[in-house]
C-alpha cells in the first residue's frame, strides 16, 4: 500500500534525498519545507525528478513558526 500524502519536514541537508525515496515509494503527494535544497543544482534536479514522476507537491512554512510569530504578535498587542 503506498501512502497518499507524505510531509517532509527536516533539516534542508537531505531533504533532497528524502523527496526522492517518497517518489520512488509512489507516494501521492508530497509537502515539504522550504528551502527545497542546499544548492540550485539539487533543487533543479529535485524538481526535475518530481515533474517527471507527475507527483503534486507543495511546500510550506513550519507550523511552529508561524505559531511563535502569532503568540508573540498577541503578546505584543496586549502589552500596548
Amino acid at each position: 500500500e503506498k501512502p497518499d500524502i507524505a510531509v517532509v519536514a527536516t533539516r534542508t541537508p537531505g531533504r533532497g534525498e528524502i523527496i526522492r525515496d517518497c517518489v520512488g515509494a509512489g507516494v501521492g503527494g508530497i509537502l515539504f519545507e522550504k528551502p527545497l535544497a542546499t544548492s540550485l543544482a539539487e533543487a533543479q534536479s529535485v524538481l526535475s525528478d518530481l515533474r517527471d514522476s507527475r507527483t503534486p507537491f507543495s511546500f510550506g512554512h513550519l507550523i511552529v513558526e508561524i505559531l511563535l510569530f502569532a503568540c508573540g504578535f498577541a503578546t505584543a498587542r496586549l502589552r500596548a
